[in-house]
């Protein structure tokens, strides 16, 4: 038997009890039922797969906790009968991914890593309740459904966490929601800011269920615009939006939405700002919420052809209320031992300086040019990054101290990457050339791409050893190695002497 790895023919956990596993579960071809009263945990990562002639099949009712990843390697959704909970409570982070969507009753996040908490390479399903309290979803381009159907819609409890990068969808009934009701919430962003979606039906509700799925994109730009819009006129548009998609028959109902815009630039007057889309309006402009900082701007009288729609924030002064500055490139090169950051603007208002990040701290500032309409090009040398990759931020600042940030940009620093020397013989790993006082974490992979070990350590020195006594001689893996402290990853190929 494979030391890492649990084979199971049918298993009935039962009765009141704790199990642990403190090595990676494989379910091969298995049906495994977690009764209501029991915890399962997976001190690794758990593998839904088959066997040569059965899938995998997981009632979960109980307790279900992961450290690692979950993989699903099935054509099935991984637990079936489902009404128990799965906790991702593992330290660094953790994934969910395979070649098929996993559906999930419950989905409880007690990640302790740095953000994102949680990365997703599959779709998934939360059938009842996703409860994040203050962790991070990085959906990585996939779709999160939150709810099985018009009689199960599902529940979210977000707290401070958020979700950004793919798709959110969740289904609607058929009762009213009022403006700002957790029923309505469709969690949306970028990995800087959380800027949800509230669609309510505060009056009439829909007359056939069904769901409405939000996706955000993130846009550096704005243009100025002539559209009119009730008694006022849009002359400023903001190009980061929000794209609705109405689905699964989602019929009648009269929709309002609120659209929390943080970070979307120089804020004068809340009442200037409006919901729009890319030339043109629908619906009426609402009663706007918030501040200066974290703005929610308001459309009411929607009906489900309306909302299907991509949304963006418009501005009817552009003097009191301009939204950002117009940024057209933010770029970093690596030269020896430093990183030269560049960045250019095409317009300018009450520009005061620009703030730098490296690694979420501030590393030094440059003026700005006020007010302008031309070309402006600047730039900051960066003497001392990590070794690896480095990830800098762009921070505007305005005369009066309203602030912007731009989307991060990572720049690759190989400051010691030449010196770093693996070598595996005698049953161990021999590391060399590590930096010193960092975090790393390492995995091994045989030839079918399973992760047959995994290694968390700090280092003293630069040199470390690892005892690997399951290493067949002449046999291909891959080592896959993580500075967790700067980010820099390598993959090395290895055959053990």
């Amino acid at each position: 038997m494979d030391m890492y790895k649990y084979y199971f023919c049918i298993i009935f956990l039962c009765c009141s009890s704790k199990i642990f596993a403190q090595i990676n579960l494989c379910n091969k071809g298995t049906k495994i039922h977690l009764d209501s009263a029991v915890t399962l945990t997976v001190q690794g990562t758990y593998y839904h797969d088959s066997s040569m002639t059965t899938q995998a099949e997981f009632e979960n009712a109980g307790l279900f906790e992961i450290t690692g990843d979950l993989v699903n390697r099935t054509t099935n959704e991984v637990f079936t009968l489902d009404s128990g909970t799965l906790v991702m409570n593992g330290t660094a982070l953790q994934n969910i991914g395979g070649s098929n969507p996993v559906q999930i009753n419950n989905l409880l996040l007690e990640n302790t890593s740095a953000i994102p908490h949680l990365s997703l390479n599959t779709s998934i399903i939360v059938g009842d309740t996703l409860r994040l309290t203050d962790k991070v979803i990085n959906l990585n381009t996939e779709t999160l459904t939150l709810g099985l159907s018009v009689a199960k819609s599902g529940f979210i409890d977000i707290g401070s966490g958020s979700i950004y990068g793919g798709n959110f969808k969740r289904w609607f009934g058929l009762s009213t929601i009022s403006d700002g009701g957790n029923k309505g919430l469709l969690p949306a962003g970028d990995e800087n800011f959380y800027k949800p979606v509230y669609v309510s039906m505060p009056v009439t509700a829909p007359t056939i269920g069904g769901t409405v799925m939000v996706s955000y994109q993130t846009e550096l730009s704005v243009n100025d615009v002539s559209i009119v819009d009730g008694v006022e006129t849009i002359v400023r548009r903001h190009n980061s939006h929000w794209t609705l998609t109405v689905g699964d028959g989602l019929t009648g109902g009269n929709y309002n939405v609120q659209m929390y815009a943080k970070n979307i630039g120089v804020v004068g007057d809340l009442s200037h700002l409006r919901v729009m889309r890319e030339s043109s309006v629908i619906g009426t402009a609402g009663v706007n919420s918030g501040d200066a900082v974290n703005p929610i701007v308001q459309r009411v009288g929607l009906n489900t052809t309306e909302l299907n729609s991509i949304f963006k924030i418009g501005s009817i002064n552009n003097t009191t209320t301009p939204l950002p500055i117009e940024l057209i490139s933010f770029s970093g090169e690596s030269i020896g031992h430093m990183v030269e950051l560049s960045w250019q603007t095409l317009t300018e208002i009450n520009n005061n300086f620009f703030d730098l990040y490296c690694n979420q701290k501030l590393i030094g500032s440059v003026s700005g040019n006020g007010n302008s309409n031309t070309l402006n090009k600047y730039s900051f040398l960066h003497d001392s990054p990590s070794e690896g990759v480095n990830y800098y931020k762009l921070k505007q600042v305005d005369y009066n101290g309203n602030h912007t940030f731009y989307p991060p940009i990572a720049v690759e620093c190989k400051i010691n990457a030449d010196e770093l020397k693996i070598r595996v013989f005698d049953n161990s790993i021999y590391l060399e050339g590590l930096t010193k006082n960092h975090d790393y974490y390492l995995t091994i992979n045989n030839v079918n791409g399973q992760v047959i070990f995994s290694h968390k350590f700090t280092t003293g020195n630069s040199k470390y050893t690892i005892t690997c006594d399951f290493l067949k001689k002449s046999r291909f893996y891959i080592l896959s190695l993580l500075n967790i402290s700067s980010k820099q990853f390598i993959n090395h190929k290895v055959i053990p002497e």
